[in-house]
């Protein structure tokens, strides 16, 4: 039972950390695909405007032999863009990961 508790605290501690990491990149302006939305949300707040955005189409394929057979799917990932023009940034995720940013359009102010 002790062994459990052991674990379960460092698995704990150890998810925090990753979180108080990327609250800290937020706020160094430093930031790598992969980050959490909560982040984000943490540090700036919710965002002022979000909306999705299609991405490229893309697709698995697979092929058995000489046209004994094939596999093929196919479709778009959507992304949420989050507007946070206080701080300058359009932020792109897929799912609660950071994708993509970019810089907030002085046309859309």
């Amino acid at each position: 039972m002790r062994v459990v508790l052991v674990t379960l605290a460092v698995v704990l501690f150890g998810c925090g950390r990753g979180m108080l990491r990327m609250r800290e990149q937020v706020r160094a302006g430093y930031f790598t695909p992969g980050m959490h939305r909560k982040a984000f949300q943490a540090e700036w707040g919710p965002c002022a405007k979000t909306y999705t955005v299609a991405g490229e189409k893309n697709g698995v394929y697979a092929a058995w032999g000489a046209g004994v057979g094939s596999f093929s799917m196919g479709g778009r990932t959507n992304f949420v863009a989050c507007e946070y023009p206080a701080h300058d940034v359009v932020l792109f995720f897929n799912g609660e990961q950071l994708s993509a940013w970019g810089p907030f359009a002085a046309s859309q102010r």
